[in-house]
């Protein structure tokens, strides 16, 4: 499993990014009883490497529609990764954009409140830090605006819910930066000391951020990047390899 998505206002619909599963290709699995059956609903025709797999995202405006990327490519050769959109919840699927010549590349997805999409990636083909890219669209797919370039890998995307044209982006040189005009210009606003390995925004609340490391520390911010404070009651729960943060908002208190 790489990545699972729920649909907005129906736990019953549940889509998976898998690799190497059905005819050892990468597949994306819908289930319609949250999560006790599977159906494989999108195959890669073509072949790809054990690194392959799916990020995938719901349009909160737009329920049925939902977007998915492929990861990476096979070790041995530089391929091409695709951008997918569904119109119906995840039954059928469409290539909406083509990256080439990326390892992994693009392996990010994330839709804002107004139904804008971003995807994002590194390029791993020319080694460790060889570069980042973040494309946009504001017509759901249709067309693509290249708004990231940098020699560093971006390794996390995360929205503002209630802004939606402010965002951020962690790179692999620990870095946070920032946009508030939809990422046509990005600032620099924070650089750790540990290495940064998760970012997530708060689901409810504007400029509530955390920052996950391989301390294994979470770093949380209530004034959107500017000021940040160690979590302190993870009582060694959280292991060193963390890849992802997600937010409980039941149980959240800063």
């Amino acid at each position: 499993t790489v990545d699972f998505a729920v649909q907005p206002g129906n736990s019953n619909v549940v889509l998976l990014g898998s690799e190497e599963t059905v005819g050892n290709r990468p597949a994306i699995y819908r289930s319609v009883d949250g999560g006790v059956q599977w159906t494989a609903v999108y195959t890669l025709a073509r072949p790809w490497g054990r690194n392959g797999g799916y990020a995938l995202a719901f349009d909160p405006q737009a329920t049925d529609r939902v977007y998915a990327v492929t990861g990476s490519s096979s070790p041995a050769t530089a391929t091409e990764n695709d951008v997918l959109r569904s119109e119906d919840a995840g039954l059928s699927w469409t290539v909406v954009l083509t990256s080439s010549g990326a390892h992994p590349g693009l392996d990010i997805v994330e839709v804002a409140g107004d139904s804008t999409v971003y995807v994002a990636g590194r390029d791993w083909w020319q080694g460790l830090g060889s570069g980042g890219l973040v494309y946009r669209s504001i017509d759901q797919g249709d067309s693509w605006t290249s708004v990231y370039t940098a020699g560093s890998n971006i390794i996390g995307l995360a929205i503002d819910p209630q802004r939606a044209a402010t965002l951020y982006i962690i790179d692999d040189a620990n870095r946070l930066f920032k946009s508030t005009d939809a990422g046509d210009n990005w600032t620099n606003i924070y650089t750790a000391t540990h290495t940064l390995k998760a970012l997530a925004h708060d689901t409810s609340v504007s400029g509530h951020l955390y920052l996950g490391t391989d301390g294994p520390t979470v770093l949380a911010s209530s004034d959107g990047g500017q000021t940040w404070s160690e979590l302190t009651d993870w009582a060694g729960s959280v292991a060193p390899e963390m890849s992802s943060l997600v937010v409980d908002l039941s149980l959240i208190h800063i």
